[in-house]
């Protein structure tokens, strides 16, 4: 497995590459992208996704590497928050990110709200002679 690639300050061609040995029947920790799947439902609903946690820390065996976490919010309404405990993880893989840790909130999409004035309102000729 890759632990670091050291590479050129200028074109950055790789210069060295640390790697490691995996005993294939111990756990490795690592961190996982978290995809968060069914935003379109919620934009038709006036509805807008903050994602504060786009990774979390997990553990597996090699044998298991999970590419991502893809969790579905389509379910979520204005008000909820996805916390780490609430992710689906695939068999075999343990959290290891605090599983109070946000991972998203759902939250009213904002409108701008309409200019009302027709014209643009003239400046005062107040001490014009």
């Amino acid at each position: 497995m890759i632990n670091e690639i050291s590479r050129e300050t200028m074109n950055h061609r790789p210069l060295h590459i640390d790697m490691y040995a995996v005993n294939l029947k111990e756990p490795i920790n690592t961190e996982v992208p978290v995809v968060l799947d069914g935003l379109q439902a919620l934009d038709g609903e006036g509805a807008m996704v903050q994602q504060q946690t786009r990774e979390v820390a997990v553990r597996y065996l090699p044998t298991n590497v999970p590419e991502s976490i893809i969790h579905d919010i389509a379910n979520l309404t204005v008000g909820d928050v996805l916390h780490a405990r609430d992710l689906t993880l695939p068999t075999g893989v343990t959290l290891h990110t605090d599983p109070e840790e946000v991972i998203c909130t759902i939250m009213e999409a904002r409108t701008a709200e309409p200019d009302t004035e027709d014209e643009p309102k003239e400046p005062d000729a107040e001490g014009k002679e």
